[in-house]
């Protein structure tokens, strides 16, 4: 699973109804290999995308991303085998994805009085691992199903930043 906090500036096309952008960030992964959370592990992350705004409230997003995961047995390992498994990894993760957006406040209208905005997205996509190992069984490129929470705040009509964990 990759996560990432991720600051994301959108340039708005306001006739269109479509916006680009791009951000950074960390990504880390979680699993049997990393588990919980360690600073140490915290990789550099970056996308972009294009979202086309469906409403006020729901728009549809195209996402690519792109960050490093790594993790290691002896760092927190979840068992005793994992402890005698002394895995690691350090790999670069390309992900695309297809992803809907819900925002719980109208505040891209130019009258609101507010002008930011809690969302949620999810969606389904594919990722790519780098540096696959010989023993390793899995398939590099596997699906995945995004989702995560952000807040949107509007600059200006055309400009919008963007915290996002997911």
């Amino acid at each position: 699973m990759t996560l990432a906090g991720v600051f994301i500036s959108t340039l708005a096309l306001p006739a269109q109804g479509v916006e680009i952008g791009a951000g950074f960030g960390t990504s880390f992964a979680t699993g049997d290999v990393s588990w919980g959370f360690e600073v140490g592990e915290l990789g550099f992350g970056g996308q972009a995308f294009v979202r086309y705004k469906l409403s006020n409230v729901v728009s549809v997003r195209a996402n690519a991303f792109i960050g490093q995961m790594k993790g290691d047995d002896e760092t927190n390992p979840i068992d005793p085998f994992a402890e005698l498994r002394g895995f690691s990894f350090k790999r670069q993760n390309f992900e695309v994805a297809a992803l809907f957006e819900y925002h719980f406040l109208d505040y891209k209208e130019r009258k609101s009085l507010i002008n930011w905005s809690p969302y949620f997205f999810g969606g389904f996509g594919l990722s790519a691992a780098t540096n696959r190992k010989e023993r390793d069984t899995y398939s590099r490129i596997q699906p995945v199903i995004p989702f995560g929470v952000g807040i949107k705040y509007r600059l200006n009509q055309q400009w919008n930043l963007e915290l996002e964990f997911g």
